[in-house]
């Protein structure tokens, strides 16, 4: 004869591993979402920052504080962001873990 195991009658209970590692592909897929909108949001505030770049230097105070970015810093950060969001989709796949 098998043990009973300990709870209502008629409900199983679920290993706690399992429930663990459902929750942790729950925050991936979260914390990946989240990230994604931040990527969209940068894009979007990308394709805003060339037109303000271009347009005649007026006076101070009519100056976006945009103008004054350095491409070579705007081109580094974009290119972070972009290696973060791929290394946390690969992260989230499961993809060069151990």
């Amino acid at each position: 004869m098998t043990p009973r195991r300990p709870g209502p009658p008629g409900k199983v209970r679920r290993d706690p591993l399992v429930e663990v590692e459902q929750a942790e592909r729950e925050v991936e897929q979260l914390s990946f979402g989240i990230l994604v909108a931040v990527a969209v949001l940068g894009f979007t505030m990308f394709g805003r920052w060339p037109p303000v770049r271009s347009v005649p230097i007026g006076t101070p105070e009519a100056t976006p504080a945009e103008r004054h970015f350095p491409l070579p810093v705007v081109a580094a950060h974009g290119l972070v962001g972009a290696t973060t969001l791929v290394l946390v989709l690969l992260a989230a796949l499961g993809i060069g873990g151990s």
